[in-house]
């Protein structure tokens, strides 16, 4: 897939997303959070990064308030960095999960604590498109596989990045690049895909609390 094509791609699933309108997407997050809880990701006391969702994304917010009850520390991105696309995991405060952007800088932010990436258990991963052996497209500035990029190797084990989208955010099978991380699942409204890419095996989780479909 050539760059024109990604952006292409990302103009056409952006807009069809937006075009859903609110009661399908609130539908879909429930569904997508019932899910995650029917294969038993989320887990007490586990460290969970998750983002607040714009421009029509799936909202993992129903999700969250799951994991809140299962007594989690959440996490959310924080851009500390846009030119050197640099991007933190900071300690998550409020209740309920609020819509916060991912990109302000503020003194509240400046105050949090962050986590090392390798210390978290869950990613909740925004997604535009994805497919089955894990690729994901993002809005292409690379944060994700920048802050993932050690799970490229074989032996590292965790966070699970989990992307949440819309089925009809699903696509072919592509080729990506070399400095991609793939996903380990992706769940939808529909259920959930276990990535089929043998460099995002999902061994650390029985085999009976994943699905697809």
């Amino acid at each position: 897939m050539t760059p024109t094509d990604r952006q292409e791609l990302r103009r056409s699933l952006r807009a069809q997303r937006k075009a859903l309108p609110e009661s399908d997407r609130r539908r879909a997050a429930t569904a997508v959070a019932r899910h995650l809880l029917r294969a038993r990701i989320l887990q007490p006391g586990q460290r969970i990064a998750a983002y607040a969702a714009i421009d029509g994304e799936i909202d993992p917010a129903p999700a969250i308030r799951h994991a809140q009850r299962l007594r989690c520390a959440l996490y959310m991105p924080h851009i500390a960095d846009m030119r050197a696309r640099e991007m933190q995991f900071v300690e998550y405060r409020s209740s309920p999960w609020a819509r916060e952007s991912k990109t302000v800088v503020s003194s509240r932010i400046k105050s949090r604590r962050r986590i090392d990436p390798r210390q978290l258990d869950v990613v909740l991963v925004p997604l535009v498109a994805f497919d089955d052996a894990g690729w994901r497209l993002g809005f292409g500035a690379g944060f994700y596989d920048r802050k993932f990029a050690f799970l490229l190797r074989r032996l590292v084990r965790k966070p699970l990045l989990i992307g949440l989208g819309y089925e009809l955010q699903r696509v072919e099978r592509q080729n990506p690049s070399q400095w991609d991380v793939p996903l380990h699942a992706t769940v939808t409204e529909q259920g959930i895909r276990r990535s089929r890419g043998g460099s995002s095996p999902f061994r650390f989780l029985s085999s009976s609390s994943i699905y697809r479909r």
